[in-house]
């Protein structure tokens, strides 16, 4: 069985050939395609230590290099092992626990990729997520009498459920059935392990306890009834920003957040979905007897705190298109001028109108 790499390359270096034999895998025929210079094409051929090679075919007119190295028959003994492995009844059954198991993760990487406000909702998604894994493997009981999810002992097999009752997936259930005879309790082992390697994962690593998260649920108007003014607090003594707006101002702010809790809102605020228009419309509320805004700094403060990153895909983002902006083609573009095209492309993807209507609607002064 002979197996073909085609691998295009630029300055081909010889540790590039040798990386194949430290990962442990061997070709039996490797043909690999260097794109050169013409100046360069000496250094190219002594980086290539040709004389460790079987030959070496040149072709001026492609300005390519052809390598053929010399067969190695390792390489069929892996590719059997592979084939083997993926022709297993037991990876089968892997592959399709983990197609069972990604909708799990969904709600929270569409949160953690959004670009609306998410801070005031992050907390609760990932304390669901956590809670969600935890039900998989772990006894209802034991979840059930705990007074915290970091308290759970799930890593404890006294706490978790049967093989029978194991989360693996309706289809894992089926697969199961019609092929009888499997050994799987590696199978069950392995799930175990899984899930107990997740949450001890989410429990280390995650913001569970973060008090930025855990006072920024302020902002969520679905939850004004329930929430405190500490956690307004909270940010005002945290921010210097929001120190200096509310400086001499304390009283007034109690009052507004007071006010707000027992406000009739009406639905199309609580059914807004993004929660910086749902405050912006707040805003706009005017008291019937003097006219005037009934919480201009409680607005304020509010949005200054939904500003908050939820995670770093703005910021991915924000990267992505500067570099599409600032070219090697626009070497010489100011900084002020990057954030100004920048700044305009984000106002338009947020408009959800393309440059064309935005020019023709835009008044020229």
């Amino acid at each position: 069985m002979l197996v073909h790499l085609h691998l295009p390359l630029v300055n081909l270096q010889a540790h590039s050939l040798k990386y194949y034999n430290k990962k442990g895998v061997k070709v039996v025929s490797l043909s690999v395609l260097i794109f050169y210079s013409p100046q360069k094409s000496k250094q190219t051929s002594q980086n290539l230590k040709v004389s460790q090679h079987k030959s070496l075919v040149f072709n001026p007119q492609r300005q390519q290099s052809l390598v053929v190295v010399k067969n190695l028959v390792e390489l069929k003994k892996k590719v059997d092992k592979i084939i083997e492995f993926l022709k297993s009844r037991t990876t089968h059954l892997y592959c399709i626990f983990g197609n069972s198991v990604i909708p799990i993760f969904e709600i929270a990487n569409k949160l953690l990729q959004s670009e609306k406000p998410c801070i005031h909702i992050l907390l609760p998604t990932l304390e669901k997520l956590f809670k969600d894994l935890l039900t998989r493997f772990v006894k209802p009981s034991v979840v059930n009498k705990s007074s915290s999810l970091l308290e759970i002992n799930f890593e404890d097999v006294i706490n978790q459920k049967d093989d029978g009752d194991l989360y693996i997936g309706a289809d894992s259930r089926k697969f199961i059935e019609d092929n009888p005879g499997m050994d799987l309790k590696p199978f069950y082992s392995a799930i175990r392990h899984y899930f107990t390697t997740v949450c001890n994962h989410m429990k280390k690593k995650f913001p569970l306890q973060d008090k930025v998260l855990l006072n920024a649920v302020v902002t969520d108007i679905s939850k004004r009834d329930s929430v405190k003014f500490s956690s307004l607090k909270f940010f005002v003594n945290k921010s210097v920003c929001l120190t200096k707006l509310v400086d001499g101002k304390m009283n007034e702010l109690v009052g507004q957040f007071l006010a707000y809790q027992v406000d009739d809102l009406g639905d199309s605020i609580m059914k807004e979905d993004r929660i910086d228009k749902a405050w912006h419309t707040i805003g706009q509320m005017k008291d019937p007897d003097t006219g005037n805004f009934k919480y201009p700094l409680l607005l304020k403060v509010v949005m200054l705190i939904l500003v908050i990153f939820h995670s770093n895909a703005d910021c991915e983002r924000a990267f992505s298109m500067v570099t599409k902006v600032k070219t090697k083609f626009r070497p010489n573009m100011s900084t002020e001028a990057l954030n100004a095209v920048i700044t305009h492309k984000i106002a338009m993807q947020n408009d959800k109108s393309p440059a064309e209507a935005f020019f023709t609607n835009t008044k020229r002064g």
